[in-house]
């Protein structure tokens, strides 16, 4: 297989872990369901993954952060990941994002595309 399947594959399995986690993420029991606004990833053919949480409102992400809850979303993402063999197929290099729609709006003009870039 060339260079760039094989990179394709691993780009793909990593987007199925991710999907199963979305799923997790906002299923009804999740604690977490009414939090998160939004939730996206990028996967980097298994070397990386970035993860981007946004809250509803700069007040939601102050008070997340201060209270525990981003914490515990990120806890909860990492223990999924790590129940679902992610991590002894894929790198533990997991980076976070949480930011707000508010800010999205303000700064990118509600482009999450360019957010995420």
């Amino acid at each position: 297989m060339r260079k760039i399947e094989e990179m394709e594959l691993l780009r793909k399995k990593q987007n199925a872990y991710m999907m199963k986690i979305e799923t997790l993420l906002f299923s009804e029991s999740s604690p977490f369901k009414n939090e998160i606004y939004k939730f996206f990833y990028i996967s980097q053919f298994g070397e990386s993954l970035e993860i981007y949480v946004f809250y509803k409102n700069n007040k939601v992400l102050l008070n997340n952060h201060q209270n525990g809850t981003t914490d515990n979303i990120k806890a909860f993402i990492l223990e999924k990941l790590n129940e679902c063999g992610y991590f002894e197929e894929f790198s533990k290099n997991v980076l976070f994002v949480f930011d707000s729609d508010e800010n999205v709006k303000k700064k990118y003009k509600g482009n999450y595309f360019l957010r995420l870039r």
